[in-house]
């Protein structure tokens, strides 16, 4: 009987997949269904899906993770805080034709300062609005590994900067998931 058991699971896991593969639809991660929603950043500038039940992270919880003082701007995260989503809007300017250029200097400095990083794929979407340069990495902490998917992007003349990351044993869960992410960053004129 439990053949059967372990067969009737795997159908029912690919109708899962099949029904709910996307970010419009929603994406099972490890057997929960995550829903997206279109959200507002920075006044209306920025618009970008992210799953609809994460929530902006605690500040207790932002002090602990993200000690500076620079911490990120906005940061929203799962009820564990342990997968992020963080945004910041930069005075800095970045004009679309540059953003590949900074990505490549950020990636560089991140090396510089964390040798200990494992760098994978970096690219660039092109959007009308927008360019969305990124790269992935791993990075050690105290306990666990991370999987880090940095990226920056020309909004309004500014730099948004971004950073996503998760546990590392859950890169490949979350590897798509971002990059379908990535595709969903606007840029509203203002």
């Amino acid at each position: 009987m439990e053949g059967v058991d372990i067969k009737i699971a795997e159908v029912m896991n690919q109708y899962k997949a099949e029904s709910y593969g996307d970010i419009e639809n929603g994406i099972y991660v490890k057997g929960e269904l995550i829903r997206f929603e279109m959200v507002e950043l920075f006044d209306g500038q920025v618009t970008v899906m992210l799953p609809e039940k994460y929530i902006d992270m605690p500040i207790e919880m932002q002090k602990i993770k993200y000690p500076s003082e620079n911490r990120p701007q906005i940061i929203k995260c799962n009820e564990e805080g342990e997968v992020n989503f963080t945004f910041s809007l930069l005075n800095s300017a970045l004009e679309k034709s540059a953003v590949q250029s900074l990505e490549k200097q950020m990636k560089k400095l991140i090396r510089k300062v964390q040798p200990s990083n494992v760098f994978y794929d970096e690219g660039l979407v092109e959007k009308e609005s927008t360019a969305i340069g990124w790269f992935e990495y791993k990075s050690p902490t105290i306990d666990i590994q991370l999987f880090n998917l940095m990226y920056c992007a020309s909004v309004n003349g500014k730099t948004l900067q971004g950073v996503f990351n998760a546990p590392y044993y859950d890169w490949k869960l979350w590897k798509e998931i971002m990059h379908n992410v990535l595709k969903t960053i606007e840029c509203v004129k203002k």
